[in-house]
């Protein structure tokens, strides 16, 4: 009888990835995990590791949980991705390291889960809730009526967060 080991991998990656999250904006993620082997896995088990973060419905997974889900089964060389999010809170700015960990598989034959493998999946992210008054002075500091300005969220010069009169 043949015996061995198979390695599955696990990404994750933001679905609506933008500089900074502020209070009530939810995260939205996808983790995707693939069957490199040769057979089906069954039976994978998937632990949400942030606190706030879950999972959330999606076909071809069920969630046990805000902390677990479970996919029945993968085939071989496929891959089935789960969903999961995060609602931002009122931290002034914060930097989260969302982390995912697959805990567990089968396979029906009699090979099983590599356990000296990692099977993790970050990716971080930005909370800020930031409030900021602005007044446009002249050269003698003293404050000018009816000044444009445009408040940018990035350096790229972008993404506009807020434009008006002062």
């Amino acid at each position: 009888v043949e015996t061995g080991t198979f390695s599955p991998t696990i990404t994750k990656s933001i679905t609506n990835k933008q500089d900074s999250y502020s209070a009530g904006e939810i995260v939205t993620f996808d983790i995707t995990v693939t069957n490199t082997a040769d057979f089906v896995i069954t039976d994978v088990i998937l632990e949400e590791q942030t606190d706030g973060c879950k999972f959330v419905s999606g076909d071809s997974y069920t969630v046990r949980n805000d902390k677990y889900a479970s996919i029945a089964s993968i085939p071989a060389h496929g891959s089935v991705t789960v969903h999961a999010q995060y609602e931002a809170g009122d931290d002034a700015v914060k930097t989260i390291m969302n982390v995912v960990e697959l805990t567990g598989a089968l396979a029906s034959n009699n090979y099983s889960l590599d356990t000296s493998q990692d099977y993790t999946a970050e990716v971080d992210f930005v909370v800020a809730n930031i409030s900021l008054e602005i007044t446009k002075i002249n050269e003698n500091q003293d404050p000018l009526s009816n000044a444009e300005f445009t408040l940018y969220r990035n350096r790229e010069l972008t993404n506009v967060v807020s434009t008006g009169l002062r």
